[in-house]
């Protein structure tokens, strides 16, 4: 994304922003593949990532490196993206806190 930014612009706003992306899709790979305990730290890394992108995306907007239409195209998206991660983010800790009535080999005691 950071090559359609001004040169004046694209190796620090364009740069961080391309990072911050990577960081959150690193993030969410991270939780999708750690234990149920550690699950909920990385997602809510990954939503402050999302949540960073937004705000530096929304710079870069005002300073007119994107357009208005890349912008709101990036915006939706990101949206979307936080909208499934804090899904993610409330079933993870519904897990983690909701004990299981039930014995360790998930069979009911009579």
């Amino acid at each position: 994304m950071h090559g359609r930014f001004p040169k004046s612009k694209r190796y620090t706003l364009g740069q961080r922003c391309d990072d911050l992306l990577i960081d959150a899709l690193e993030s969410v790979v991270r939780a999708a593949h750690s234990a149920p305990t550690e699950k909920s730290a990385s997602l809510e890394r990954s939503s402050a990532v999302i949540d960073t992108a937004k705000l530096l995306f929304r710079v870069a907007k005002d300073t007119r490196c994107i357009t208005n239409e890349e912008y709101l195209t990036v915006q939706s998206k990101l949206i979307t993206c936080g909208k499934m991660i804090g899904g993610w983010i409330r079933q993870a800790k519904t897990k983690t806190v909701t004990p299981s009535s039930e014995g360790s080999n998930g069979i009911g005691r009579s």
